[in-house]
């Protein structure tokens, strides 16, 4: 079943800020919060997303099987710069994969980041 977005599944959520930007984000710190994302999500709130906490530095690859809506996501490394962005096809089975190691990855509604020009080497405030 389809869902929309929230925080009633265990996962706390943070506020980041970036260029003066607000985001509510759902943190997912845990093997199980990061494999579950936002599969089901249907709809996101413009500032709304979900970060990826993965502890410490490392290849990450993601994937968006059973996540119905497009999405962007942002390679964060542990000091929240943004390492790369990446647009996510709805229901692939491609695999995104950072191009260094990272700690964090923030998804994001597509065109998200375009739409706030927060690109590669801005930081993302944690």
């Amino acid at each position: 079943m389809l869902k929309k977005f929230s925080s009633r599944d265990g996962c706390p959520t943070r506020e980041l800020f970036c260029n003066n930007v607000k985001i509510s984000a759902r943190v997912a710190d845990t093997p199980e919060h990061r494999l579950q994302g936002l599969m089901g999500v249907k709809k996101l709130g413009d500032n709304e997303g979900c970060l990826l906490d993965f502890r410490f530095a490392q290849p990450v690859s993601l994937w968006m099987r059973n996540v119905p809506i497009d999405l962007d996501v942002a390679f964060l490394d542990a000091a929240g710069t943004i390492v790369a962005v990446d647009n996510m096809l709805s229901e692939s089975n491609i695999i995104y994969k950072s191009p260094e190691n990272v700690r964090y990855a923030l998804e994001m509604s597509k065109g998200f980041f375009s739409k706030h020009k927060i690109e590669e080497g801005d930081i993302i405030l944690l």
